[in-house]
C-alpha cells in the first residue's frame, strides 16, 4: 500500500475537515489530495521516477507535506534536509545519495550540481483527465524516506522507512495515543528531522489536521493553540525552555493542551515541574530514535514517580540491559541498552556490514546507557560513547546533571570529561545558572551524593552547544 492511499481516503470520507493549517490559510483533505496529484505529475514531467532520491529543502509549512507525499506516489525516495545545511555538508550529501533532483523555494536551497525545482505555482497546475490517475506507484516494501539522524556522534546515519513500516508503525501507535478527527497537531520542530515529519504523517494518515508555522517562537505557539486550536504540541525540552522566562508565574498558560510532547533530549525533573506549572500540566515524554521510532513514552505521572526515567516501553518493544561481553544483565541493572520489535531494520541504508555496529543478533543497539525496571519502566543514563572512565570508574553524565539540576539556580547542566596534559582523565561540567553561581556548594553537593563520581570543577556558561535536534554537543 501507498501511504499517499490513506489521504486519498481521507480525501473521500472527510472531503471538507482541515489537513493542513497554515497561518493565513486552511487546506481541506479534498484539496490536499488534489495538490498531491498534481505535485506528482509535475515533479514527473520534470523527470523524477520511481527509486529516485530526492532532497527536499524546504521549512515547515504545506508545500513541504504535499512535496514527500507527491514523491512518495511517483515511487522516488525523499530525504528532508535542512535549508542551511553548509556547502561541505551538501557536498557530503550529494556524493553519499546521489541525489536525482533537490526541491527548494529559491536558488539559495540549490545543491551544486543537482537540478533544481522550484516549489511554486507551476507544479499546482490542473492535470488533464487522462492523466489523473498517473503516476501511481504500488508503495508497500519500497522506501518511501531516507531519514537521517541527528548526527550527534558524527556524520548523519541513513535509516529507510518503507510505506509498510511507516502505516505499520503508524497503526501501532494508534493504540496507545489519538491521531483522528479532532486532534489538531502542531509539530515545533524542525521536518528535516524524522519525527516531527514522521507524526505529521500518522496525524494525516488518521484525518486529523496538522498545524504548521513558518518558524519557531512563543508568537507562533501561542497563535497555534489560542487561534487555531491546538490540541498537541511536539517540541523538545531545550527549545520549549527558551519560552519559559517570558511566560507569566500565574500558572500555566496553555492549561487546555491534551499533550505537550517532548522528545530529542532527555527532560530533567526539574525542567517537567517548570514546564507543568507555567506551560501545562499536560506533558508527554517520548524516547525514540530514527532507526526505531517511538519505544517508550511517559505521562508526568510516570515521569514523577521515577525521576530518572524517560518513560515506559511501547507495547510492541522489547528491551533488555546488556554487559560489556553482550551477556543479558538482570532488570533494574544498569548496562548497554538494547531492543527489539515490531517492523525493525537489521542495516542503515549504506552499511558496508549489515548485522554490524548498531544492528546485532536481531537487537537494535543505540548507543544510550541505562536500565529496564519490572514494571517496563525505561531509565537512560547517558550516552555510551559519553560515558567518562575516570581510572576505571565509569560516570554516565546523566547522573551528574540530575544532581546538579536540583538545584532551583542551576537552569542547565552538562558533564564531561577532559583528558590534562599528564593524559589523566578529569570530569567537569558545565552549567547555565537561573541565579548566583556558587560553585562550593554545588560540589558539595555532587560529592555527598556521588562521592567519587563528582566532578571535580564546573564552569559556567551563557548555554549549552546544541545541535538542530536539540541535543547537547557535548564534545
Amino acid at each position: 500500500m501507498n501511504v499517499c492511499a490513506a489521504i486519498a481516503h481521507n480525501a473521500r470520507t472527510q472531503p471538507h475537515a482541515p489537513a493542513v493549517i497554515e497561518p493565513d490559510r486552511a487546506i481541506s483533505y479534498a484539496e490536499l489530495h488534489e495538490r498531491v496529484l498534481r505535485t506528482a505529475s509535475a515533479l514527473a514531467d520534470r523527470g523524477i521516477r520511481s527509486a529516485d532520491r530526492v532532497a527536499i529543502r524546504l521549512p515547515n509549512s504545506a508545500t513541504h507535506l504535499i512535496a514527500q507525499l507527491a514523491l512518495a506516489r511517483i515511487g522516488a525516495v525523499s530525504i528532508p534536509l535542512h535549508t542551511a545545511k553548509p556547502a561541505d555538508a551538501l557536498a557530503a550529501f550529494k556524493a553519499r545519495f546521489a541525489p536525482a533532483a533537490v526541491i527548494g523555494l529559491s536558488q539559495a536551497q540549490a545543491i551544486d550540481g543537482v537540478p533544481l525545482i522550484l516549489a511554486d505555482d507551476d507544479l499546482l497546475r490542473p492535470i488533464p483527465a487522462d492523466r489523473r490517475s498517473r503516476p501511481a506507484a504500488a508503495g508497500g516494501e519500497a522506501p518511501f524516506c531516507i531519514a537521517l539522524s541527528s548526527g550527534t556522534t558524527g556524520e548523519p546515519k541513513a535509516i529507510v522507512w518503507s510505506h509498510d513500516r511507516l502505516l505499520g508503525h503508524w497503526r501501532l501507535q494508534q493504540g496507545v495515543r489519538a491521531f483522528g478527527p479532532g486532534v489538531r497537531f502542531l509539530p515545533f520542530m524542525g521536518f528535516d528531522a524524522f519525527y516531527p515529519s514522521a507524526a505529521c504523517m500518522f496525524v494525516l494518515f488518521g484525518g486529523g489536521a496538522v498545524i504548521v508555522t513558518p518558524d519557531v517562537s512563543l508568537k507562533r505557539l501561542e497563535e497555534a493553540v489560542d487561534r487555531f486550536g491546538a490540541t498537541h504540541v511536539l517540541s523538545s525540552p531545550a527549545l520549549i525552555a527558551r519560552f519559559l522566562d517570558t511566560l507569566g508565574p500565574a500558572g500555566p498558560r496553555f492549561p487546555g493542551l491534551v499533550a505537550l510532547r517532548l522528545a530529542g533530549s532527555l527532560l530533567p525533573p526539574q525542567m517537567l515541574r517548570a514546564l507543568m506549572r507555567r506551560v501545562t500540566p499536560n506533558i508527554v515524554n517520548d524516547y525514540g530514535s530514527t532507526e526505531a521510532g517511538l519505544t517508550a513514552s511517559g505521562d508526568r505521572d510516570t515521569l514523577l514517580m521515577h525521576p530518572a526515567a524517560v518513560g515506559r516501553l511501547m507495547p510492541w518493544v522489547e528491551a533488555q540491559a546488556v554487559a560489556d561481553d553482550g551477556s543479558p544483565l538482570p532488570a533494574g541493572t544498569s548496562g548497554v541498552l538494547a531492543f527489539r520489535g515490531a517492523g525493525y531494520p537489521s542495516a542503515y541504508f549504506d552499511a558496508p556490514d549489515p548485522g554490524a555496529g548498531e544492528f546485532r543478533d536481531g537487537w537494535f543497539h543505540p548507543g544510550d546507557y541505562g536500565r529496564v525496571l519490572p514494571d517496563g519502566t525505561l531509565i537512560i543514563d547517558g550516552r555510551v560513547d559519553e560515558m567518562i572512565n575516570l581510572g576505571g570508574t565509569k560516570v554516565a553524565p546523566g547522573e551528574v546533571e540530575r544532581v546538579l539540576l536540583q538545584d532551583p539556580e542551576v537552569r542547565e547542566a552538562a558533564a564531561y570529561g577532559l583528558e590534562t596534559a599528564s593524559g589523566q582523565m578529569v570530569l567537569l561540567a558545565a552549567v547555565v545558572m537561573k541565579g548566583a553561581f556558587d560553585e562550593k556548594a554545588l560540589l558539595a553537593r555532587c560529592r555527598e551524593q556521588l562521592g567519587q563520581r563528582a566532578p571535580m570543577r564546573l564552569v559556567q556558561v551563557d548555554a549549552l552547544p546544541r545541535n538542530d535536534a536539540g541535543k547537547v554537543m557535548r564534545r
